[in-house]
């Protein structure tokens, strides 16, 4: 079974993420992931679907 972006980003990562997004540096954010994740490297479209889910989910509009 494939885990999904957010499982495989450690935790320190998701926070990053996280105060990216919550600070308007969406581009930044998905830069992050994408240079602290190898292995696959995740894709622009799985980061950008990980964000909005994480927009979603810390309450943004």
């Amino acid at each position: 079974m494939e885990q999904t972006l957010w499982q495989r980003m450690p935790t320190e990562l998701r926070s990053r993420f996280d105060e990216l997004i919550q600070s308007g540096q969406k581009v930044h954010a998905i830069a992050t992931v994408r240079e602290d994740l190898s292995n696959p490297c995740p894709g622009i479209h799985e980061c950008m679907d990980l964000l909005e889910e994480r927009w979603i989910e810390l309450g943004r509009p």
